[in-house]
């Protein structure tokens, strides 16, 4: 997002059209207040549709070539049938009227990005700097998997599954009763890396803050937000019902913006491998994750170590309830705050409410949920069948794919052509009537919420030489959601 949005400014600044490359001046020349949620969410009526200043001597039909990041489709070369997705950078040509068009779009998406950044790392500073006795906050993350190895090795160990995998969920503790934070490590042969294993991994966690400072009754975590892992409805279960279930009576979970969660976490991470790869260096072995843990113990590390035992995440994975309400807007969030079992308060930013010991507050248009009371919410699998199936978001085979999406409270197709954490790009179509679509002659392509997109579908089927039509079961299907939305 930051990089595709330089590239543009870069090449308008080089040709006199505007007059910064300053992303956070740029911001600005957009919106009334970039401190106001409203102007940077793009829902203020004053400057939700402002336009980038620009020099009044553009020739609007010039030709331009700049730079972007892009995914595309590249075919092996022994087999023209098969392909695979590759990231690149790709130069492309338009015309200076284009560009600033994409400009404006991305520049708008951006605002959204920039407060979300600005504002998490404000409420994660004050959070720290303000603890009270009753309360911690632990900041997570999955470090990369550390990769086991002998001192020495035949050719053999290089091929197959030879190596085994050592998962490491790295933290720092910070308590107001200890001045030093503390950082920890747990480690496990399981390479299972969602919900029940994160609440296992956080368990002796738990049991040390438990133990060591009883006085501490809120828990507040942190961390980056992958749907596979932190940022889900399972996850959001087991904080509002495992932090009760061990004597705590509140707890929130904060996660910073997309692709800005990096912090002292990782910093465990890579000082814990780079030890183990000294060791191994040594001439001791470490084929496994249980001789990982014991040669990591024995190095004098002042990082605390845990051992998480396998089979203490397949019970924690055969456990877990399957049939969880969703939990709506769930990519949009970046708080939830818990104070009774089973229930949740969720906002799209973290509110420095629950920084000063404020955890009743309802600011940021705050939202409530009961798991205790499964709630019936539209998505995509109650909008179709086997025709359609939910996004996996973040997975690269999502491009490409048909989907319909919710505008100004009507129904369009189109073809998904990138996507980020919190919203799809996608190319739609138009419509010339019930269930009637077109491809305009000018491309229609913008970024969408993840909330606005319905349903991912099967395409649609032509019924003229021009128009299509969305097939009929799903089309009914879809506007009994869109009634419910």
């Amino acid at each position: 997002m930051h990089e595709n949005l330089t590239f543009i400014v870069q090449k308008l600044h080089q040709l006199r059209v505007i007059n910064t490359v300053n992303l956070d001046e740029l911001v600005k020349s957009i919106t009334c207040d970039p401190e106001n949620i409203k102007c940077m969410y793009g829902e203020c009526s004053e400057c939700k549709d402002l336009s980038c200043p620009v020099s009044e001597l553009v020739s609007a039909e010039s030709g331009v070539t700049y730079l972007q990041w892009a995914t595309v489709e590249r075919e092996h070369k022994n087999d023209p049938d098969k392909s695979s997705k590759v990231t690149l950078k790709k130069e492309f040509q338009t015309t200076l009227a284009n560009l600033l068009d994409q400009l404006n779009i991305q520049l708008h998406r951006f605002t959204r990005h920039a407060f979300n950044i600005r504002n998490q790392y404000i409420h994660y500073r004050a959070l720290r700097n303000g603890l009270k006795a009753h309360e911690c906050v632990i900041h997570v993350d999955f470090s990369e998997n550390y990769l086991c190895k002998y001192s020495a090795e035949i050719q053999a160990v290089h091929f197959g599954a030879s190596h085994q995998q050592a998962t490491l969920h790295t933290g720092v503790l910070y308590v107001h009763a200890t001045p030093s934070p503390v950082s920890f490590c747990s480690i496990s042969p399981s390479r299972v890396k969602g919900p029940p294993a994160i609440w296992q991994h956080l368990s002796p966690v738990l049991d040390h803050v438990k133990s060591t400072y009883p006085d501490v009754t809120t828990v507040h975590f942190y961390s980056d937000g992958p749907c596979t892992q932190y940022r889900q409805r399972g996850n959001m279960f087991l904080v509002s019902t495992e932090l009760f279930s061990r004597g705590f009576k509140a707890g929130t979970w904060n996660f910073f913006e997309a692709s800005h969660g990096k912090g002292a976490p990782d910093g465990i991470g890579g000082a814990l491998k780079r030890k183990a790869d000294g060791i191994v260096c040594k001439g001791t072995d470490i084929p496994g994750a249980a001789e990982l843990y014991s040669a990591l113990q024995g190095s004098g590390t002042s990082v605390k170590l845990f051992f998480v035992d396998e089979q203490d995440i397949d019970r924690a994975v055969s456990g877990m309830p399957n049939d969880l309400p969703p939990l709506p807007s769930t990519m949009r969030m970046h708080q939830a705050v818990t104070l009774s079992y089973g229930e949740l308060t969720y906002r799209d930013v973290s509110c420095l409410c629950t920084a000063a010991q404020n955890l009743h507050c309802e600011c940021f248009d705050a939202k409530h949920f009961t798991f205790n009371h499964p709630q019936a919410v539209p998505t995509a699998s109650t909008a179709s069948t086997a025709s359609t199936d939910i996004a996996e978001w973040q997975s690269p085979e999502t491009v490409g794919q048909w989907c319909v999406l919710k505008y100004d409270g009507e129904l369009y197709p189109g073809v998904i052509t990138d996507i980020c954490e919190t919203h799809v790009e996608v190319r739609s179509m138009a419509k010339i009537g019930i269930n009637r679509f077109f491809w305009p002659a000018r491309e229609d392509i913008l970024w969408y919420l993840l909330d606005e997109i319905v349903s991912v579908i099967t395409p649609p089927k032509p019924v003229t030489s021009r128009h299509m039509e969305i097939d009929k079961d799903i089309w009914a299907k879809l506007q009994n959601v869109l009634q419910e939305i």
